[in-house]
C-alpha cells in the first residue's frame, strides 16, 4: 500500500507491519523501487506504535486489519496467514483506537474490511471519535454480491455519510476494470476529497513475493 500511495502524494509515508519477515520483505520492495527517501517501514504493533512515531501526527492512516475475530473459525496452521486473517494481535476495536491516536483532528482513516462486519466497523470507528464519511462496496463482478467494503472516516468529524457507486474488480472478459488498472499502474488521480484509493495490486511496481 505505501508503494501505491507514493504515486498519489509527495508526503512522507510510514508503513507499519507487526511480522518481522513481512517487514523485511516490505523494506526490500521499497529499495527495489528506490523509494527509501519517501517511505519508511517500521516493524511494530500498531497498538503501541504511537510511542515510536507519535500521536496526532498523520493526515491519513490506511489500515487493512484482520477480518475475523480470533475465535471465529479455525485459524490457518501457517502463523503468517493466521495473523493476517484473524485478530491475534489486537481486536478491531483496539486497531481502530490505535488509528485514532495516530491521525490528527480532521485527518482521515481509510479501512478495507468485509461487509459481514460492517456494523462492527462503524461501531468501532465512532467509539474512537472517527466519523464515517464515505463508503464504497467492492464487487468481484457486476451483479455479484460485495465481498469487500471501503470506509473512510474523519477524526472528530460530523455525521454525514456518502455511499459511493460500487467498485467492480473484473470485467465480463475477466480483466481488471479500467479504474483498478489505473490504480495498479499509478495512473489514478491524486489524493483529494473526491478521490478514494479503491485497492492495491502489482502492476507498475516490483514486490517481494509472499508465500501462501
Amino acid at each position: 500500500m505505501p508503494l501505491l500511495l507514493s504515486t498519489r502524494t509527495d508526503a512522507e509515508i510510514v508503513g507499519i507491519e507487526i511480522q518481522e519477515r513481512l517487514t523485511d520483505m516490505a523494506k526490500r520492495s521499497v529499495r527495489l523501487n528506490r523509494l527509501e527517501n519517501r517511505i519508511r517501514i517500521v516493524c511494530g504493533d500498531v497498538r503501541e506504535i504511537h510511542r515510536t512515531v507519535g500521536c496526532d501526527e498523520f493526515d491519513l492512516v490506511t489500515v487493512n486489519p484482520p477480518y475475523w475475530p480470533a475465535k471465529a473459525g479455525v485459524p490457518s496452521a501457517n502463523r503468517f496467514v493466521a495473523s493476517a486473517r484473524h485478530e491475534l494481535h489486537g481486536s478491531l476495536d483496539e486497531i481502530v483506537a490505535a488509528c485514532s491516536r495516530l491521525v490528527r483532528s480532521g485527518g482521515k482513516v481509510a479501512m478495507v474490511h468485509r461487509p459481514q462486519r460492517l456494523a462492527d466497523v462503524v461501531a468501532a470507528l465512532r467509539s474512537a471519535r472517527l466519523e464515517p464519511k464515505r463508503m464504497r462496496f467492492v464487487h468481484p463482478r457486476a451483479g455479484s454480491d460485495a465481498n469487500m467494503v471501503l470506509v473512510e472516516a474523519v477524526k472528530a468529524g460530523k455525521p454525514d455519510l456518502r455511499v459511493l457507486p460500487p467498485l467492480i474488480v473484473f470485467t465480463e472478459d475477466n480483466r481488471y476494470s479500467e479504474e483498478l488498472q489505473a490504480v495498479f499502474e499509478g495512473r489514478a488521480q491524486a489524493l483529494s476529497d473526491d478521490a478514494v484509493s479503491p485497492g492495491f495490486g502489482r502492476d507498475g511496481f516490483l514486490f517481494e513475493e509472499v508465500e501462501a
